[in-house]
């Protein structure tokens, strides 16, 4: 089905025998035993990536696979037919087989004997096509409760393809090839295939659970969705979408059994993700575990991209300057037969100069006019206003709407708000953390993020490999959470598994806070901002990293006797930036080592009128074990004692810290001349530090 060949272009495999685990503590001298050093960058650019996809979708398959009269059968169950429509009526297991021209509907009504309203679609060698609504449609029943599984039975290929146009923003009909409002769960070790052009491809109201089947989905909106959750626990999936998310889920309330929903979970299987928006996108979590093997394109990067579709966004967002705070803004929603619905903006967050407000757009309706009142003005009315906008259709392919007041008219423009607002600060203080990076110009337009979430990133076991045109991993703390009615925690952990990112913007960004521990293995090959959060702490780990601006960046933590950022004896961190105005480890705040390995390059030119170095801090760099090399510029306003230090110019090549034994401690790769170096080490005894098999100097 798919072969899985990033491991050999960003070189996971070799990062197994690369990336090691050691302790650069005050008292223990580390062992490093690396047959290979990672070599971080020297491309300013992630466009050179190669993104040839060979993976096997509905376009290369023969549709004429299935062929004959379709059957539904079924001993313990009842269904209807009308006009090529099968409704299933009665909880039980269904066959299905041969082609279909028609829909499959699941209504249940009452249990089969044995008292059982689950309803099982056992796939068995079978195409459902339809023009007119979902092949595959399961309603809700409010008077019981029952959960829908299709299982794809062993050496069959199955076929469900939605034929209809693209969805208009005022359809209300079924919004996926394969649309459940019960629960559902895909399983079975055959084959199938899900092309939607008319919205999402997979969709259920409440939770999708995907075990073992191969499957492939190609879809103009999201490709998977599950309202409530998505989670994957094995399988061989390729997933493709060419104007949405790869994988979404949009509720963060509570169950009534208590359990959190909107979480996407991936404990297991080889997941692909091809997708023009973002390629997970979580109302609350994201977490990938055990032996999860992920790969994610977005936008530019995957060859599938055509234009946005957003036509199942119920949220827009209003940005006006600061200056009006002392006014309020609210939507008229209305349609082409004369309804209206009036829509009073929230204020969400405030950051740069502008405050940030949102609506939640109503179903049904395409047009809106934009309205501003003074703060006393209580009522809506479409007379009695500061100013208005002239009527216009919502502009779905963004959800944020900057007004502009001139002269009692409001004008619009159109853009995304986890983009625009990444400047500032986060949840309550303006998302994207306050005094964090703009970010890199040249992304996406649109949030085209890898992995994002409105709460917290976990990753405790497996491989994510992620080339994305904006941020490959963002956690948020600008939404709010149902379940808690307040912001998301915005936080990313990482534990364990191996990632190798690409990112036309930040590498990994979280609002709050970013912690790297246990026997995480990483590799941001490329990115603008390597690393950005409020505060970063290094406790484990390996990371290695090359960026165009900042490789790590603490932003908002402020001066205080808690670090912004924090190395200790677990970690080992090597960094390093292109040359220009870069900071290779920049802290607004205090950073505090104790313990690890930190490894600080800067490729610009020491006499060049060039600001950056390898370390900018506001407050105080604090040392009380491990062992730190810096080459290139150290910036001026750092004055720290360093053990040893030269301003003479090492040549390219790999580095190796050895112990007095001939031991060799770490490696490292330098991919150009450096100016200068400076070695502060809290180790006892003796090391030295070779070029190949040069002595550089002792200490």
């Amino acid at each position: 089905m798919k072969k899985r060949y990033l491991k050999g272009i960003f070189g996971i495999a070799a990062l197994a025998g690369v990336f090691l685990m050691a302790s650069c503590s005050q008292n223990n001298a580390p062992s490093f035993n690396q047959g290979e050093v990672p070599f971080n960058g020297g491309d300013t650019t992630v466009q050179t990536v190669d993104v040839t996809q060979d993976n096997e979708t509905l376009d290369t398959v023969d549709e004429t696979v299935n062929q004959g009269d379709f059957q539904m059968e079924t001993e313990d169950g009842s269904f209807e037919v009308s006009n090529n429509t099968y409704t299933i009526t009665q909880g039980g297991t269904y066959t299905l087989t041969g082609v279909l021209e028609g829909n499959v509907i699941v209504d249940v009504q009452t249990p089969n004997a044995e008292g059982v309203y689950d309803v099982t679609l056992d796939l068995s060698g079978v195409t459902i096509k339809s023009e007119t609504n979902s092949p595959i449609y399961a309603k809700d029943n409010d008077s019981i409760s029952y959960d829908l599984e299709i299982s794809a039975k062993k050496d069959t290929t199955n076929i469900i393809k939605d034929t209809r146009s693209l969805k208009s923003e005022d359809a209300e009909v079924e919004l996926g090839a394969i649309y459940s409002e019960v629960d559902l769960k895909l399983k079975g070790k055959g084959i199938l295939y899900v092309e939607a052009s008319y919205n999402n491809g997979i969709h259920t109201k409440d939770d999708l659970k995907i075990k073992n089947l191969t499957l492939s989905v190609t879809a103009p909106n999201n490709a998977l969705k599950g309202n409530d959750s998505v989670t994957i626990e094995s399988g061989s999936l390729t997933i493709i979408s060419t104007g949405g998310d790869g994988i979404k889920t949009s509720n963060s309330s509570l169950k009534s059994s208590g359990t959190q929903k909107g979480t996407v979970s991936i404990t297991g299987g080889e997941v692909t993700i091809y997708s023009l928006c973002d390629g997970i996108d979580a109302a609350y979590d994201v977490e990938i575990s055990s032996e999860a093997d992920v790969e994610i394109f977005t936008s530019n990067y995957s060859k599938y991209s055509g234009e946005v579709v957003n036509s199942d966004s119920s949220t827009l967002y209003i940005r006006a300057a600061q200056s009006r705070t002392s006014y309020r803004y609210a939507a008229y929603f209305y349609d082409d037969n004369g309804n209206y619905v009036w829509a009073d903006a929230t204020q969400v967050s405030s950051q740069m100069g502008y405050v940030y407000y949102k609506v939640d757009i109503p179903s049904g309706y395409n047009n809106v006019t934009y309205y501003q009142f003074k703060s006393s003005q209580t009522e809506d009315s479409t007379t009695t206003c500061i100013a208005k906008s002239s009527g216009e259709t919502i502009n779905r392919a963004y959800d944020m709407v900057t007004l502009k007041n001139s002269n009692s008219t409001l004008s619009t423009s159109y853009g995304v708000y986890s983009t625009q607002t990444q400047q500032g600060g986060g949840g309550q203080f303006g998302p994207g953390g306050m005094g964090m990076q703009g970010g890199n110009s040249s992304k996406s337009e649109y949030s085209a993020k890898g992995i994002k979430a409105a709460n917290q990133i976990t990753v405790s076991g497996g491989s994510v490999v992620v080339t994305a045109y904006d941020d490959a991993l963002h956690a948020n703390n600008d939404e709010l959470i149902e379940s808690t009615n307040a912001y998301g925690a915005g936080n990313i952990l990482i534990s364990s598994g191996s990632l190798v990112i690409q990112a036309s913007d930040d590498g990994i960004h979280a609002d709050n806070t970013i912690t790297i521990e246990g026997s995480a293995l990483i590799n941001i090959k490329t990115a603008y901002e390597g690393i950005e959060a409020n505060r970063i702490y290094f406790n484990g780990g390996q990371t290695y990293v090359y960026a165009t601006d900042d490789a790590v960046n603490a932003a908002t933590c402020g001066v205080s006797t808690t670090p912004c950022i924090y190395i200790t004896d677990a970690a080992y961190v090597d960094l390093d930036v292109a040359s220009g105005d870069t900071d290779t480890l920049d802290s607004n705040g205090n950073i505090k080592m104790t313990g690890g390995c930190l490894v600080l390059k800067n490729r610009q030119n020491q006499a060049s009128s060039q600001t950056g170095g390898t370390i900018d801090i506001d407050g105080s760099f604090t040392i009380t074990g491990g062992i730190l090399l810096s080459f290139g510029t150290w910036c001026n306003e750092v004055n720290m004692t360093a053990t040893k230090s030269s301003s003479s110019s090492l040549s390219s090549g790999t580095y190796y810290l050895k112990d007095s034994s001939g031991n060799t401690i770490f490696a490292t790769s330098l991919a150009t001349n450096y100016t200068g170096y400076r070695i502060i080490s809290k180790l006892s005894g003796s090391y030295s530090l070779y070029n190949g098999s040069t002595l550089v100097t002792s200490f």
